[in-house]
C-alpha cells in the first residue's frame, strides 16, 4: 500500500522481492512434483503476488533518494541529483 500511495518503490528491497518470488517457484515445482496441493496453493499464490510486486516496482521505480531526516531529493533520468533541486517533505 505505499507504494500505491506515495508512488514510489523505494519501501521495496529489491532482492528480498526477487529471491522470495524465486522461492515461490521452486516450492511450487517440488509441490507439483509430489502432487501436494496443500503447498502449491499458497506457495502459487505467493509466486503470484510476487510477480505482482515486480510488477509494481517497476512501474513506481524509485524516483529520488531519501535522506535520513525524511527528505527526498529529486534526480534526473540518468540517476544523478540535480543541482540546485529544492528537497521536498515525504509525509
Amino acid at each position: 500500500m505505499t507504494v500505491l500511495r506515495t508512488k514510489n518503490s523505494s519501501s521495496i528491497h529489491g532482492w528480498t522481492m526477487v529471491l522470495n518470488t524465486v522461492n515461490a517457484v521452486f516450492w511450487s515445482i517440488y509441490s507439483l512434483a509430489i502432487q501436494d496441493y496443500y503447498i502449491l496453493i499458497p506457495n502459487g499464490l505467493g509466486f503470484l503476488f510476487g510477480i505482482l510486486q515486480m510488477v509494481m516496482y517497476m512501474i513506481y521505480r524509485q524516483s529520488d533518494i531519501i535522506d535520513g531526516d525524511g527528505t527526498a531529493q529529486f534526480l534526473d533520468e540518468d540517476g544523478y541529483s540535480k543541482p540546485g533541486d529544492i528537497q521536498s517533505e515525504i509525509i
